[in-house]
């Protein structure tokens, strides 16, 4: 929704982004609130954002959300889906052929 309806601002590094084992943040500021919008691993453990560092984010201020121009936010979404659906759908399948045994 962000990618859609967002429009490109600066931004200002706020905290030192914290640097996950799969994911990192970083606390920015954008007309006065803070947002925490997802970063590179690889940007995080090599510096790339530092505090007072200003950047262009994606804000959208009717979902109340900022994201980097560039992030892959509904890749992960789908594949959250995916993750969820699939293993659901086999469960069902797995459950009625128990019941049909019955």
């Amino acid at each position: 929704m962000t990618k859609e309806s967002g429009v490109l601002t600066k931004a200002e590094v706020y905290n030192r982004p914290e640097c996950g084992r799969g994911s990192a943040t970083a606390d920015v500021i954008i007309a006065e609130r803070i947002f925490t919008i997802d970063i590179g691993i690889n940007d995080c453990i090599e510096g790339v954002y530092s505090i007072g560092d200003e950047l262009e984010v994606l804000y959208c201020k009717k979902c109340g959300t900022a994201i980097l121009p560039h992030s892959k936010a509904n890749i992960r979404y789908w594949f959250s889906i995916v993750f969820f659906a699939l293993p659901l759908y086999f469960l069902i399948i797995l459950v009625s052929s128990f019941k049909r045994e019955d």
